[in-house]
């Protein structure tokens, strides 16, 4: 596996399911690097709004402004850190971000992969137990994507983006679906 891609609506654990893989990759002697959405989220945030965006990419004025999120800018600035990871030799473990086909196709837009250098980690949590997980971590994270409105309407977004057509189904042959419980 050359690209772990972890899938899943926020709050199903994606993060901590990457912080254990890459310390246990380490303890094996693999380095790999974790290239988190919420981060190119941030960057293209930073370059769009401008250095003192308090939002981390999510401003609802800069959306309205400027068209819904810019997932192609997301997309190339997840490309170019997949690419360093791989030019270094290490393992690039997605968080998030590539929720559909074509978006995975725009990360790995011209990143020549082995045949089975692509493995995509579905995490499923029952919608119960989203929202107990995003509940709590909003009394905890005072991150902005975690206040009710965007909350929602990325959730919204996210399930969408799952139930369309063209995101990775559990039967495909590089899809191993994991309980988040």
């Amino acid at each position: 596996i050359e690209v772990a891609s972890l899938l899943g609506v926020s709050y199903t654990g994606k993060s901590p399911l990457a912080e254990g893989l890459v310390s246990r990759l380490a303890h094996e002697g693999i380095t790999a690097d974790v290239i988190k959405k919420d981060e190119a989220m941030k960057a293209v945030g930073r370059e769009r709004y401008g250095c003192d965006d308090k939002t981390d990419g999510y401003s609802i004025k800069g959306f309205f402004r400027h068209g819904e999120v810019p997932s192609n800018e997301l997309h190339e600035y997840m490309n170019g850190q997949v690419r360093s990871s791989l030019d270094l030799g290490h393992i690039a473990i997605l968080e998030g971000g590539t929720r559909t086909r074509a978006a995975q196709a725009e990360t790995l837009n011209n990143i020549e992969l082995d045949e089975d250098g692509l493995r995509i980690f579905m995490l499923e949590l029952p919608f119960r137990d989203v929202l107990a997980r995003a509940r709590s971590r909003r009394k905890e994270s005072g991150r902005y994507d975690d206040r009710l409105p965007v909350a929602h309407a990325k959730l919204y977004g996210q399930y969408k983006g799952l139930r369309s057509p063209d995101a990775p189904q559990i039967e495909d042959v590089d899809v191993t679906v994991l309980d988040a419980s």
